[in-house]
């Protein structure tokens, strides 16, 4: 018998189209996500003994990507308005890359 574990606790592919266990013993992660992040162990047991593989750990990398421009300010004294967007749709996750390019803008009122 050959189990899969997930920090410990057992993988159940049934419960997730996007995890397969091969008849080979394989683990496949088809397409990785944030939630497939751990520590994943293989498991095999038979009447004698049991044995664990080395743990593997699976680090999936979010890169941050903007939020839509805010609408543009009203205009300052300097007539100046600027608008601002943030790096959170989705903001980057264990290592991924932070957004490219400004924050703010700014321009002369017209």
């Amino acid at each position: 018998q050959v189990e899969w574990l997930k920090n410990e606790e057992p993988i159940d592919s049934n419960l997730d189209e996007n995890i397969d266990t091969r008849a080979d013993h394989n683990l496949i992660i088809r397409q990785a996500r944030l939630s497939d992040s751990g520590n994943y162990t293989c498991m095999a047991a038979n009447i004698v003994a049991k044995r664990r593989s080395l743990s593997a750990t699976v680090v999936v990398y979010v890169d941050g990507s903007w939020e839509v421009w805010s609408e543009w300010s009203v205009c300052s004294p300097e007539c100046e308005h600027l608008r601002v967007r943030e790096c959170a749709a989705p903001a980057p996750r264990n290592g991924g890359r932070h957004c490219e390019g400004l924050s703010q803008e700014s321009e002369n009122c017209t």
